[in-house]
């Protein structure tokens, strides 16, 4: 598997961009998490730096292709990410990763930082018959899904839309990165183990008193995870009904199961399979200085080691919204489709 390595150095601009081509040391993705017919080996969601020349290019699915460009033959290795929870087993590389996935570097702590958000649908109540059907075992291991997994398709007219809940899980991954099998679970959180702070209730979507506020956050469509890039916060979008817009995004605190802040999105605009980074970028930009080239990429490098505010107030203005590429309205709908189905 090989693939064509762009490089721009700035010590030596007569030579411009260069080109050389690049391969895959050791493949590993397909043998520890398998698809079926994977479009593409890898699909580049984001990019991180990881130091001394190192840089990732992450597919939120499919595990990160690590690279130090200085190299002078540079190759490319291969890191799975950890395999995917139980719930989202079904959904695994049939819609954009953004929706339940995200990777940080801290580089403070000098490790990436991973979260996956897994769906927990409630389950119909089970009409009683007077033959019994035999079900086959669930499987124990991704793998053994994979192997087992059928296609079937499951016709529901049921319009019943109430959600069941959601449990986050984080992994870490020091760096440099010695083996993909270093991957370090951290935490994991059931949104009914969180604690909410009464403080919070009357920014959430529905107006309840605060006796039932715990209630409600398990009650609320909770998705599109941004992992923290230097703390145990995580922040989703959140939604009362899957017919409305977008209303809040709320931080949570995965190591300490507490809901941190909640801020209000904004009014009229549709963030619905948008996807959110995380960024202090406006710290560094300076519209009187003219600079050139070599300052202004300093100054985004720079900006992608902020600290997140853990401040409510100043949450939204961490937050830029951003269109997550592939993710049509076909998709939606089958996605939607999908998480109906999974009410058995």
């Amino acid at each position: 598997m090989s693939f064509n390595l762009y490089l721009y150095r700035s010590s030596r601009p007569g030579e411009g961009w260069t080109a050389r081509v690049v391969s895959v040391e050791e493949p590993l993705r397909d043998t520890v998490c398998p698809v079926e017919e994977p479009k593409r080996f890898h699909e580049t969601t984001k990019a991180i730096t990881l130091g001394g020349g190192a840089v990732g290019w992450v597919d939120l699915w499919r595990g990160i292709l690590v690279c130090n460009v200085f190299d002078e033959k540079p190759v490319l290795r291969d890191v799975p990410l950890p395999l995917p929870a139980r719930g989202n087993w079904e959904i695994y590389h049939r819609c954009g990763p953004y929706f339940a996935r995200d990777i940080a570097v801290s580089p403070q702590k000098d490790v990436i930082k991973y979260v996956e958000v897994e769906i927990c649908l409630p389950r119909k109540p089970t009409t009683t018959k007077t033959t019994e059907t035999c079900h086959p075992p669930e499987p124990e291991s991704y793998l053994e899904w994979f192997r087992q997994q059928q296609h079937e398709d499951e016709d529901d007219d049921d319009d019943d839309e109430d959600v069941g809940g959601w449990k986050a899980t984080t992994w870490s991954l020091p760096v440099p990165i010695a083996s993909w099998e270093n991957w370090h679970f951290d935490y994991t959180v059931d949104v009914d183990d969180v604690t909410v702070n009464p403080l919070h209730c009357n920014l959430l979507p529905r107006q309840l008193q605060p006796t039932e506020a715990q209630a409600l956050l398990p009650g609320l469509i909770t998705a599109f995870p941004i992992m923290s890039m230097d703390d145990d916060l995580v922040y989703l979008l959140s939604k009362a009904s899957p017919k409305d817009q977008m209303q809040v995004v709320i931080a949570v605190d995965v190591r300490r199961k507490m809901l941190l802040g909640v801020a209000k999105l904004v009014t009229g605009k549709d963030f619905t399979f948008m996807r959110t980074c995380t960024s202090e970028i406006s710290k560094y930009i300076n519209n009187k200085s003219s600079g050139d080239v070599s300052k202004a990429s300093a100054s985004l490098s720079a900006a992608s080691r902020g600290v997140a505010d853990k401040q409510t107030e100043g949450l939204m203005q961490k937050f830029t919204s951003r269109q997550c590429p592939g993710e049509n309205s076909k998709e939606r709908q089958k996605l939607f489709e999908y998480l109906r189905s999974r009410r058995s």
